[in-house]
């Protein structure tokens, strides 16, 4: 019994012996001869004076194949193909030997008395599920008798509970600008913005911490960047990039590109990012103050463009403890930045009319929503809410407490709620609730002789692309003052305020009689295109809601 690394007693198994003899075996365990070549349930037979080893039971449990030749056999893995051992073969039988000194020159054989004493080293730390050591040196100061062998390499504790190794704070310091520029890109963003991005492209300075974000509709455009940056830094810094650092991704991938400059590429290992934490913990810094001012403004996330964009040009300017309260750009510059200009990122301005085409009594400002500062021209960037448009101007009045796209107590609605399309363009004309906006014309009054319903054309759909909610011209009138409409009359004069409704035909709608044998439903639908399939109610303001409400109430 001593062979066994484990045995348990079993209920007695009958074998036949070739001399027509039966024997019972009454233990069963297993039986290591080295690290990859063992056998379990292997019965124990006191009666026997030599081992046997069934061979398909050997090729079964090990999934290997045996190569017998005259002086030797070879055992050897399927799958990989390693040898996992070779045998003997002394006087035509093949001996299988263990790897213990003591055993190693003889047939191994079962004594024939049982002992009970198993002295293997790393019993224990099977039969207590992998411990670790220190929680293995505990239970032996407990239970002395207790074994370990602190030189054993256990397989199985190493695939089942090793861990990622720690990271220590990293020892490389430049000593100029563009020593290291660390690139990344974040995204995609689930919401597609205004001008249809998706990703960013993030540029810091290892020696300045100063951030350039690139704004990405895919990550193809990712090589043209960083050439163009490179001549940029040439051209503004009088000094070349020493060395960049990036993931793995494929974009970063221009080797032949750094080779002719002379820049070493710097690659974090896969799904590492702690080797190129400073932009990844830029990601995060950047990420958290755009949330939090399209959360003060109460802006769609469509902005996050412009968020972003802003809040680079934010860190930039703060201090920062890494440079001993050193701005990025005093670092990078060598004098401090005019933070006076600074105004609050999405807050109510009205920026001056353009002379041309202005009339002497038209308006001589609109109403916009500040989203920041542009590159290369002194100016702000507006959201004009009058035309629906994207524009820069210098002659800008801010109001910096007052938010347009706040929402009105009165009004309960989804702040997720996407309900007014716009178009993907900056200068879209779309005047949807606008102070200048058209009015709607109503249909003829005689309907035409084939109409069905009161739109002869009918209208063409929505586009699908982007949307947002539009703020009410009106911010300081809260719904509760709101006096609800009068009652209009369908029949109003022609020179009376009340709007004027189409008539609409009393004579009733049969089923064609080609249908009579058919179950249809018959289409009571006024409009081929409902607009309640484009526009929401719920995103209305109250002057607005009433209005609609009392349309509807006519027939």
């Amino acid at each position: 019994m001593s062979a066994f690394t484990t045995y348990t007693k079993i209920k007695p198994v009958l074998i036949s012996l070739p001399n027509g003899q039966t024997v019972y075996a009454t233990y069963s365990g297993l039986v290591h001869f080295s690290a990859k070549f063992y056998l379990s349930g292997v019965l124990y037979v006191p009666n026997f004076q030599l081992n046997l080893i069934s061979v398909s039971k050997l090729t079964h449990q090990l999934k290997c194949t045996l190569t017998f030749t005259l002086t030797h056999y070879i055992i050897q893995d399927n799958l990989t193909q390693e040898r996992i051992g070779t045998v003997e073969a002394i006087g035509g039988w093949y001996p299988v030997t263990t790897l213990a000194a003591s055993s190693r020159s003889k047939p191994h054989n079962f004594a024939p008395l049982i002992n009970c004493n198993i002295t293997d080293k790393t019993l224990w730390n099977y039969r207590l599920g992998h411990p670790s050591h220190e929680r293995l040196h505990v239970l032996r100061k407990q239970y002395p008798f207790i074994t370990i062998d602190i030189h054993h390499v256990c397989d199985t504790c190493s695939r089942a509970k090793q861990r990622k190794l720690p990271f220590t704070l990293s020892t490389i310091a430049t000593s100029a600008i563009f020593d290291l520029v660390h690139f990344d890109i974040w995204g995609p963003c689930s919401i597609t913005s205004m001008q249809g991005f998706h990703y960013f492209l993030t540029i810091v300075d290892d020696y300045s911490r100063y951030t350039w974000v690139i704004l990405l509709h895919n990550k193809s455009e990712v090589p043209p960047h960083i050439i163009n940056f490179t001549v940029f830094v040439q051209n503004h810094f009088k000094t070349n990039i020493k060395t960049i650092r990036t993931d793995n991704g494929v974009e970063f991938a221009m080797s032949n590109f750094y080779a002719s400059k002379g820049i070493p590429h710097q690659t974090s290992c896969v799904e590492t990012p702690q080797q190129n934490g400073i932009v990844e913990r830029k990601h995060q810094h950047i990420l958290n103050v755009t949330r939090a001012l399209l959360f003060q403004a109460n802006l769609p996330p469509i902005f996050w463009e412009f968020a972003v964009n802003h809040v680079v040009f934010l860190i930039n300017y703060i201090p920062t403890p890494l440079l001993n309260s050193i701005t990025p750009h005093e670092q990078l510059f060598g004098k401090p930045y005019d933070i006076s200009i600074l105004k609050v990122f999405g807050c109510l301005c009205y920026a001056s009319t353009i002379t041309a085409h202005r009339k002497k009594l038209d308006d001589r400002s609109t109403k916009g929503i500040f989203l920041g500062f542009p590159q290369n021209t002194k100016g702000y960037i507006v959201l004009n809410l009058k035309f629906h448009h994207i524009e820069i101007s210098r002659h800008v009045i801010f109001h910096e407490i007052q938010f347009p796209y706040k929402l009105d107590i009165g009004l309960p609605r989804d702040p997720n709620t996407l309900s007014l399309p716009i178009s993907n363009a900056y200068n879209s004309a779309l005047d949807f609730f606008s102070d200048t906006a058209p009015p709607v014309k109503p249909c003829a009054s005689t309907p035409a002789p084939h109409a069905e319903s009161c739109a002869s054309t009918p209208a063409a759909p929505p586009p699908a692309s982007l949307s947002f909610d539009l703020p009410a011209n009106n911010v300081s009138a809260p719904a509760s003052n709101t006096a609800p409409p009068p009652t209009l009359s369908p029949h109003a004069p022609p020179g009376s305020t009340s709007p004027h409704f189409p008539r609409r035909s009393a004579r009733p709608h049969r089923q064609p009689a080609y249908l009579a044998d058919f179950h249809t439903a018959t289409n009571t639908v006024c409009s081929r295109y409902p607009i309640h399939n484009y526009l929401s109610y719920n995103s209305l303001f109250s002057n607005f809601r009433n209005i609609i409400s009392s349309i509807n109430s006519h027939p």
